[in-house]
């Protein structure tokens, strides 16, 4: 993963952590503009992988 994809990547998974964004394609989406589908699901299949329930 490139570096700039990691940063991106924490954060959007620290902001689903702390529930200021909603743990979907879409909240996602809402707060980081831009951001591809394959990252944002990385992240929602690693939370997934962990027990993180979605709302």
């Amino acid at each position: 993963m490139a570096p700039c994809h990691a940063q991106i990547y924490l954060d959007i998974k620290n902001a689903v952590l702390a529930k200021t964004v909603k743990p979907s394609q879409r909240g996602i989406n809402e707060s980081f503009r831009g951001v591809g589908r394959d990252l944002m699901n990385q992240v929602l299949e690693e939370l997934k992988g962990v027990g993180f329930k979605a709302l």
